[in-house]
């Protein structure tokens, strides 16, 4: 198969199709960014960075490749379901595991017994675990946490959490480690025992020997897992809007607003996060905004600072990717309230801050270009991402707000923003 030449009998040109793979991880170009972006990517992305002269067919058989060799999988569908774009994961380009350590915290506990199999390799290749994860990262989308070399997911059929990793003990020697605790900790460690046999023995891999903690049982349910996300008993609520500038008559408005809101949350029983009362020194900012795009529910309070702020921008691309670009499910999560001076109404508004982030993007991307991107360093870097993902999709996004009714007032935001939700008791 070349670019351009269809028939019948599809012949595909191997160097062709490498060449275009391998410059996704050409560490020169984009492979820091991907990293930046926590490995994470879209066809469209791909065709921005590394693809721009291979056509959208051929981007999507590209994809396609990678994803029938364990090289990346599909973490979340975007848009409606017949749209057939995807967010995918590369599990080379994941962060490391330190990085996922506090994320990691709140789904699993070293000290906490459950059951336990190790599979030790005298010979082990990071093909094995990338296939384990692609297998299961199919299965689990966004309900599962990855880092490079392992994930943790939660399996509702169970309620039992699994924990699966590589760990290298030499040069070429490691072992595949599957932990799993709580609930019935047995028969979910029995089914993923099962994907590690499966896929080693397509790969050829033959362990030296394997430990398990209990004996391999027969199971009445031989059908997939089931992984969701494990939710907290209490729905975490975020407010995102442009704070500082407290002197100015406009931030004095925004702070009045947030006050008010986080009052009137209170007073139901409910406690609305903000990053200034909850962050304090040292803390990661970027988590916290990540954070915030998971939140059960966001009150976005949107100004003129916020539309031009990077930081508010991503927060809000945050719960708009969280909601796979679904227009309905995006305004299920969020309660908007416009300010006077935020442009948000009209198409040719929508285009005007689509023009404003692709100017932002263009201005970084040209040092670049010119230069290589470790001009930008790793935050450069980042930054650079989330312009291109501001300008893919701002009009999307605003256009989804402008196409609701919004509060007005306080009062209409406060009915807004809790009368569909009941009053939780005051511990």
């Amino acid at each position: 198969y070349r670019p351009g030449l269809f028939s019948d009998q599809i012949v595909l040109d191997q160097n062709w199709a490498l060449e275009a793979i391998y410059a996704v991880f050409d560490r020169k170009n984009v492979y820091g960014v991907l990293i930046q972006d926590g490995g994470r990517f879209t066809r469209a992305k791909l065709g921005l960075l590394v693809w721009r002269d291979i056509g959208e067919e051929e981007q999507k058989l590209l994809l396609s490749m990678m994803e029938s060799c364990g090289i990346c999988f599909r973490h979340r569908e975007l848009g409606r379901p017949d749209d057939g774009e995807f967010e995918y994961i590369a599990p080379d380009l994941l962060p490391m595991r330190a990085d996922a350590t506090t994320a990691l915290a709140s789904r699993w506990a070293d000290d906490r017994a459950g059951e336990e199999a190790t599979f030790q390799y005298a010979l082990l290749h990071g093909g094995l675990i990338r296939s384990i994860m692609a297998e299961i990262g199919e299965l689990a989308g966004v309900n599962a946490l990855y880092w490079r070399g392992g994930l943790c997911a939660f399996d509702a059929d169970t309620r039992s959490r699994m924990l699966i990793e590589e760990e290298m003990t030499g040069d070429w020697r490691g072992a595949i480690r599957v932990r799993t605790q709580d609930g019935q900790a047995g028969v979910l460690q029995e089914k993923a025992i099962r994907i590690v046999e499966r896929i080693q023995t397509r790969l050829g891999l033959h362990p030296v020997s394997v430990e398990r903690s209990a004996r391999s049982m027969e199971l009445a349910d031989t059908g997939p897992m089931l992984l969701q996300q494990e939710k907290s008993a209490k729905p975490e609520w975020y407010v995102s809007y442009a704070w500082g500038e407290d002197r100015t008559p406009e931030g004095r408005a925004r702070e009045v607003i947030v006050d008010r809101l986080c009052d009137a949350a209170k007073a139901l029983g409910h406690e609305i996060l903000r990053d200034k009362e909850v962050m304090s020194v040292g803390d990661s900012i970027s988590r916290f905004m990540r954070k915030i795009g998971e939140g059960d529910r966001v009150f976005v309070i949107l100004s003129d600072k916020y539309l031009r702020s990077p930081h508010c921008m991503f927060e809000l691309h945050e719960v708009w990717r969280n909601s796979r670009q679904d227009p309905k499910a995006f305004l299920d999560r969020i309660r908007v309230f416009a300010l006077p001076d935020a442009a948000v109404f009209k198409p040719t508004e929508w285009a005007n801050w689509s023009i404003h982030w692709k100017r932002e993007y263009d201005a970084l991307w040209k040092p670049a270009v010119e230069h290589g991107l470790t001009v930008l360093g790793e935050p450069g870097s980042r930054r650079l991402m989330q312009m291109l993902d501001f300008h893919q999709q701002a009009a999307n996004i605003l256009g989804t707000l402008a196409d609701i009714v919004q509060p007005r007032t306080f009062e209409q935001l406060e009915r807004y923003g809790f009368n569909d939700l009941p009053a939780v008791p005051r511990s």
